[in-house]
């Protein structure tokens, strides 16, 4: 019995004395400020060595990558057009064609006549090209295993993030 007053008392003394406690949870709340962004720079050298892998696999140069990106999370909602892929990517609209050209003879990209402006054209994925990611399956799964709460704080985190990177592009 003295040794559980014992552990008591000493936990209500650290309780009390709240400079100790406030570094102590400051010093906490540094190490998972730290883990975070060690993990998000862990993911984001994993996600970088796998697009490269992955283009090397496919023979694609990083702007042929980020072109092929942007045209398959587009591909549902809107299809791009080469201008906008110019935009995107920061390149003039004759290197877009060329770039585009590659896409379409390597078989992952299809061009179309623009839905309501026959003057344009929309590039859109081939099968093989949208076919779902396995990284993606994989990452549905974990993210079925989180709380509705985590789901909202890790893709507002997320999101900031991105607006972030965004930001230093400009």
């Amino acid at each position: 019995m003295r040794a559980l007053d014992d552990t008591m008392l000493h936990a209500l003394r650290g309780a009390v004395a709240r400079p100790d406690a406030s570094r102590a949870d400051d010093a906490r709340d540094d190490a998972s400020q730290a883990d975070v962004a060690r993990a998000l720079m862990r993911l984001r050298t994993a996600e970088s060595q796998m697009l490269r892998r992955r283009s090397a696999s496919r023979g694609l140069g990083e702007s042929d990558t980020a072109a092929l990106r942007l045209v398959v999370d587009r591909a549902e909602q809107d299809p791009v057009t080469p201008t906008e892929i110019a935009a995107h990517l920061g390149l003039t609209t004759s290197a877009v064609t060329s770039l585009v050209d590659r896409l379409v003879r390597d078989g992952h990209v299809e061009t179309r006549p623009h839905p309501s402006d026959r003057r344009r054209k929309v590039v859109v994925p081939t099968s093989s090209a949208a076919a779902t990611d396995p990284l993606e399956r994989h990452v549905d799964e974990l993210v079925a295993q989180l709380s509705t709460r985590s789901r909202q704080v890790i893709a507002d985190f997320l999101d900031r993030v991105a607006a972030a990177a965004e930001r230093e592009e400009r």
